[in-house]
């Protein structure tokens, strides 16, 4: 009597050893990039590696402070003369619609967004900036914060005609929540708060609400962007400040800052 066979028999030798390949480079490509140290090496360490499974010409990793501005950038095959006008010009016009810190479709999560550049429309950018450029396709994705800010902004671009492929996003797809875990990671050892300022805080009888902003704003983020970011009001915001500093018997950020260095 034939033994039934399992739907993993019915599969080739070739099928097999490919689907172990593609497991075995995510996993190889995830061990090199999780031994980053700081958000460029991580940035240009993913860059780098994604060469080897990623068909680009050119990438660029645009670095964000916690109020949502550029601060630095990492460049591969990029003259610096076009990042720079990017930034000084084309980040700023139709409404920021090209602004890398407020690109809502690169902002979702663990997802590449394609650019087809032919077929998208611009009054500038696409004809003075992409064509100029020599840039036919984009892949965009982004690395957040806990808060869900983006912190890097990357770009795989192509100059050929021929766009990216399907196995490219796949990869892709398999790969970011991973990175943006490792990311997440990277950015919350950086800026833990000690026990020491933990303490300090709990005698000051700060509530959670006003520990997250003293957190927020001792990363340097700006009271209009706490409102964004904790979905509450100016006024409310405002309002916590004050309590913080009444609590911590402060007058200004400045003193502030200059207690958290050093709490007692």
């Amino acid at each position: 009597m034939q033994e039934q066979k399992s739907k993993g028999d019915f599969m080739t030798d070739s099928a097999k050893k490919t689907e172990g390949l593609c497991w075995q480079k995510i996993y190889d490509f995830i061990l090199v990039c999780s031994k980053a140290h700081n958000q460029n090496t991580f940035a240009i360490t993913v860059m780098e590696e994604l060469r080897n499974y990623v068909d680009y010409d050119q990438a660029i990793a645009y670095f964000l402070d916690v109020n949502g501005k550029v601060y630095d950038r990492e460049l591969i095959d990029v003259d610096y003369h076009w990042s720079t006008m990017y930034l000084q010009y084309f980040s700023t016009v139709e409404e920021g619609q090209y602004d890398v810190s407020a690109k809502k479709n690169i902002r979702e999560k663990n997802t590449p967004v394609i650019h087809n550049w032919d077929a998208e429309m611009s009054e500038e950018f696409i004809p003075y900036y992409i064509k100029q450029k020599g840039l036919k396709y984009s892949c965009g994705f982004s690395f957040a914060d806990s808060y869900g800010n983006p912190r890097i902004i990357l770009s795989l671009d192509r100059k050929r005609k021929s766009p990216f492929m399907q196995e490219d996003i796949s990869f892709l797809k398999a790969v970011i929540p991973v990175l943006s875990n490792i990311h997440e990671n990277l950015i919350a050892n950086k800026v833990n708060t000690t026990k020491k300022k933990d303490d300090y805080l709990d005698r000051k009888q700060l509530t959670n609400r006003e520990k997250e902003i003293v957190d927020l704003l001792s990363k340097g983020m700006k009271p209009s962007h706490i409102s964004k970011i904790l979905h509450i009001s100016q006024q409310t915001t405002y309002k916590h400040i004050s309590h913080i500093y009444e609590k911590m018997k402060v007058s200004s950020l400045q003193e502030l800052l200059v207690i958290l260095l050093n709490p007692s």
